[in-house]
């Protein structure tokens, strides 16, 4: 099936209306969750953003830092940094990022692999406040057309609030989006498999619309260590007779220069 393929140049994927739950992610505290595989190291690359202002604005989200190579939330002339070096171009990394309401500093997990171990550590540079509300929302680059991402990026989730350790982990326990749609911190205010072609890729939450790209590829040969894609975002109740009580079911299923 594989996963959308970043070039590096201008690939990206944009949402421009948000319904409020997911627009008002960006103004406290927030949760990001990305899995993404990098292809070249040493280079900056937007993972995902919520911005304002149509798009220039970034109010919330986080990139590979191509001059230092740890992780970056560049919001609005604001830098936070998260150390450590992400340079592996072989696996796929999984990074859940959180802020907490209030002048606060960010938090984020961090996994190498589907067999890798979580490590959690908090943002350098100091606290960071919150910012506003969002009416864009950005995969695969910074506000647009800043820092390309260049490598593949299979999932994306956004949540209201800032997300637990023990929660953060429990986004690999079975290595599937069911496990982010389900998760014990709430239902993600937006989440977006990427192993469609571009123009098919929606929210499953159903709270960001009006959708456009730039590229990105579909990439049939990479596939994440094998990521379950089974999450649609839908809980149905099956038709059965009025006696037979009824139950919900859950469906399985884009340089800067440095």
């Amino acid at each position: 099936m594989g996963v959308l393929k970043f070039d590096a140049v201008d690939d990206r994927l944009r949402w421009t209306t948000l319904a409020t739950p997911l627009a008002n992610v960006s103004d406290g505290a927030w949760t990001l969750a990305v899995l993404v595989r990098r292809e070249t190291a040493a280079v900056w690359g937007g993972m995902s953003y919520l911005e304002s202002g149509g798009g220039t604005t970034p109010e919330a989200g986080a990139s590979f830092n191509g001059a230092t190579e740890d992780i970056t939330i560049d919001i609005a002339g604001t830098a936070r940094e998260f150390a450590g070096t992400f340079s592996d171009t072989t696996n796929p990394y999984m990074f859940a990022i959180s802020k907490a309401a209030g002048a606060t500093t960010p938090r984020m997990a961090w996994k190498l692999g589907s067999g890798g171990s979580w490590a959690h550590v908090d943002a350098t540079g100091g606290t960071l406040a919150d910012q506003i509300a969002s009416n864009t929302l950005d995969i695969g680059v910074l506000t647009g057309t800043v820092d390309p991402f260049d490598g593949w990026i299979g999932l994306v989730g956004w949540w209201e609030g800032a997300m637990s350790d023990a929660n953060k982990e429990a986004l690999d326990d079975n290595w599937r989006t069911s496990d982010w749609w389900a998760s014990a911190h709430g239902q993600p205010a937006f989440l977006a498999e990427l192993n469609v072609a571009a123009g098919s890729v929606v929210d499953l939450a159903g709270n960001a619309s009006s959708t456009s790209h730039t590229g990105p590829a579909l990439d049939a040969g990479e596939t994440l260590n094998s990521w379950n894609f089974d999450g649609t975002g839908a809980v149905v109740t099956p038709a059965v007779s009025p006696n037979v009580r009824q139950f919900p079911v859950f469906l399985l299923s884009g340089k800067r220069t440095v």
